[in-house]
């Protein structure tokens, strides 16, 4: 439940992060936990599973930000939707 909005226009909501992720048009509500360098913890409660990475991507937000925004929309949501 979100309860802070960021300025990046997503929110946050007991210390997990509150996202959606499209892919083929549809939209997915995800929520996650992480920590600087990549290491994620990414649920998708539409699609019933938890993704979880380990990087160490220190101070390279740039980089692990792909891991959910990219990947996760691409190979794993594509993956599971087939």
């Amino acid at each position: 439940m979100p309860r802070a909005l960021v300025p990046d226009s997503s929110h946050d909501g007991y210390a997990w992060h509150l996202h959606t992720l499209s892919h083929d048009g549809k939209a997915y509500r995800e929520y996650d936990a992480s920590g600087n360098g990549g290491q994620l913890m990414i649920v998708l409660p539409e699609l019933d599973i938890a993704v979880a990475f380990t990087a160490g991507n220190y101070n390279r937000y740039r980089v692990w930000r792909k891991f959910r925004d990219e990947l996760v929309p691409q190979y794993i949501i594509g993956a599971v939707t087939r």
